[in-house]
């Protein structure tokens, strides 16, 4: 009589989420709730070539860095400008008080006095831009190593989404097949308890497990649903479109035997770096020539009435300065050791940098080596585990076993293939990684 009572109550809680779990529909096999209730989700199904390209199209990130490029090589026009001829035009009326000023015919000073005036100038020698001008065509090679920096980690983050979403998709698979099985488990232990081989409360087993497993596919489609928004942000989407993942079977490549080093000096954030260095060393020279005279060349012509002064009514003038600041109460030295510094900080910064990534480098290397060795065990035991959930079925419907025992291998498949799809989401992410620390292109 309890064991009656239990299968109701047991019957009562599959009627119920079997209740909640209707608007979920079926997308290519796999299981996706709806955008709207009656309607079905709007569905963009994506390579990781297609992600990676609309990463490069749509993401703000890849602007924004093109921003800062235009940004350094602006500054660095303006340094040029101040190597080159500066022209001036002007021009201007000026009305004096009182009465015009004449003696006989000779105007001495007009009522009304205009003039216009071209002025030319060069810099001939100014020891403090030459340096400036070369420190910010550093700077734009700055500028462009991290914007390419910058636009690899967004690659990178991309390409793990992707692999995230992946699995997620895999995961649905994975409990989708498993409430295939307990259904079918469930009806056959159903049918061999109106034939008397079982009892009442494997029925009731197996229905709990039922409820599990329908459970753990709306878990998986919630992680599934929250992959596509983190993926529909860096892509540039539409969150309200649900993206799935184009990948077919994982592949994952076999890592080399050593990490190379070596190679670090060239990723493009060392690049930076070294380019930044290089910066501070030329402002460091430019505040040295800075303790040379300057040389300026200037010339003026100057058109205005004809008065007195002026007879002819055009004037011109050119000169030659020297200007030598001889002391500034030691700000130039003071700005010396301010740029010794920044240089040693630099270093500093480079050398410590260089180093942790040498060790993230290794590291990655040896959790992908690590993934990928567990790959094989995972596989095995998925194997194992599908065998033994095999026997286990048969001997219950030869009633040699009980629910007990296919229930638990039931949960040893289940718990095995997820494994198996965590380890390749591992492995994945593992190698890009790896690639990433490396510097290399994504295949």
């Amino acid at each position: 009589m309890s064991g009656s009572k239990n299968t109701r109550v047991i019957s009562l809680v599959l009627v119920a989420i079997c209740v909640l779990a209707a608007p979920v529909v079926s997308v290519s096999g796999e299981q996706m709730p709806e955008a709207e209730q009656g309607s079905e989700p709007r569905v963009m199904r994506l390579t990781l070539a297609e992600v990676l390209e609309l990463t490069e199209t749509n993401n703000e990130e890849w602007e924004l860095a093109e921003l800062a490029i235009r940004r350094s090589q602006a500054a660095r026009r303006e340094a040029l400008a101040g190597l080159l001829p500066q022209l001036n035009l002007s021009a201007g009326v000026t009305r004096q008080g009182g009465d015009e000023s004449r003696v006989g015919d000779t105007v001495i000073r007009q009522r009304y006095d205009w003039s216009t005036g071209l002025a030319a100038s060069i810099m001939l020698f100014d020891g403090a831009r030459y340096p400036q001008y070369a420190r910010a065509g550093d700077l734009v090679e700055v500028s462009k190593a991290e914007a390419s920096w910058r636009r690899h980690l967004l690659k990178m983050e991309a390409e793990q989404a992707f692999y995230v979403l992946a699995s997620g998709q895999r995961e649905v698979a994975i409990a989708n097949k498993t409430v295939e099985l307990r259904q079918a488990y469930l009806e056959r232990a159903e049918a061999m308890l109106g034939a008397d081989l079982a009892i009442s409360l494997d029925v009731a087993r197996a229905r709990t497990d039922l409820l599990e497993a329908q459970q753990r596919v709306l878990e998986a489609q919630i992680t599934v649903g929250n992959a596509s928004d983190g993926l529909a942000v860096l892509v540039g989407v539409d969150p309200e479109i649900l993206i799935l993942a184009d990948s077919g079977d994982f592949a994952v490549e076999a890592p080399p035997a050593e990490a190379d080093a070596s190679l670090l000096l060239e990723r493009a954030d060392f690049l930076g770096q070294s380019y930044s260095l290089e910066a501070a060393q030329r402002a460091k020279s430019a505040i040295w020539w800075s303790f040379l005279p300057r040389l300026e060349l200037r010339a003026n012509v100057n058109q205005g009435p004809t008065t007195l002064f002026n007879p002819n009514g055009t004037a011109w003038s050119m000169s030659l300065a020297l200007n030598w600041l001889l002391y500034d109460g030691g700000a130039r030295y003071a700005r010396l050791d301010l740029a010794d510094t920044d240089i040693r900080e630099r270093e500093l910064v480079m050398e410590r940098n260089l180093r942790s990534a040498s060790a993230q480098l290794s590291s990655a290397l040896r959790d992908w080596q690590l993934t990928v060795s567990a790959l094989t065990v995972a596989e095995e035991q998925v194997a194992s585990a599908q065998e033994a959930y095999e026997v286990a079925e048969a001997r219950f419907e030869a009633g040699l076993a009980t629910s007990i025992e296919v229930t638990d291998a039931s949960q040893a498949l289940f718990r095995a293939e997820i494994a198996l799809n965590q380890t390749q989401l591992r492995a994945m992410l593992t190698s890009s990684r790896y690639r990433y620390l490396e510097a290399i292109e994504v295949p």
